[in-house]
């Protein structure tokens, strides 16, 4: 994560990106499109929270985030949207540490960070909670899960994630996660991120993203 590049955010703000007016990411009054309710989710059998709905506008913040490394999108999201109903629904969890969802190396090469890093080193500050940075990475390529369909993504990443080998095994004895990813659809990508910190020996307890894409078929909760 770049240091210039959030300073740069800090005294150049870009203006707002759906008005394009107020000298801010994302004015007060669009930002009013984010109901920040808090929003139950759950994948795979396990619980999580989420944001918002991955709505078109969602995808063009997200897309500005991610593609573009506008990082004040997402820090203006988490501190407007993270209120005390979320942070109290968070707290129920039991976690003591966050782990954000790991990037494969071409996609990090292109951007440069981590977007569920970037997401969780902002939940940490609200909920006052140590981010294992690097926790988790894939051990092979896998396909853009955007490209798949449902079974698709299930099988991209079976068995494509492991817990970082130069972290001690003491990083993880005792210890309660919770998964941070930036968008969260069929739960493919938290199942598997999941499993691989469970093996590493701590426990899952949930896990959080900005977004969810509302699977309209409830069969499909089986990204």
């Amino acid at each position: 994560m770049s240091v210039f590049r959030n300073l740069v955010e800090l005294l150049l703000p870009a203006n707002c990106l759906y008005c394009e007016l107020a000298p801010k990411p994302i004015c007060d009054n669009c930002a009013s499109r984010f109901d920040g309710r808090v929003r139950e989710v759950s994948r795979g059998g396990l619980s999580g929270l989420a944001l918002f709905e991955f709505t078109e506008d969602a995808s063009a913040a997200i897309s500005a985030f991610k593609e573009h490394g506008q990082f004040a999108i997402a820090n203006q999201l988490v501190d407007r949207l993270v209120t005390p109903a979320v942070l109290a629904r968070l707290k129920e969890f039991g976690a003591d540490v966050f782990v954000a969802m790991p990037s494969a190396a071409k996609s990090f090469a292109k951007r440069g960070f981590s977007p569920a890093e970037v997401v969780a080193l902002a939940l940490a500050r609200h909920a006052r909670l140590p981010v294992q940075r690097g926790a988790l990475r894939l051990t092979r390529t896998t396909q853009d899960q955007a490209a798949l369909g449902i079974a698709g993504r299930a099988e991209n990443l079976v068995g494509a994630m492991t817990a970082d080998p130069l972290l001690p095994k003491a990083t993880w004895a005792n210890r309660r996660v919770l998964i941070v990813d930036d968008i969260v659809t069929t739960g493919a990508s938290v199942i598997e991120a999941a499993r691989a910190t469970e093996q590493a020996g701590a426990e899952v307890v949930g896990f959080f993203s900005l977004a969810e894409t509302i699977l309209r078929n409830a069969a499909q909760s089986s990204k």
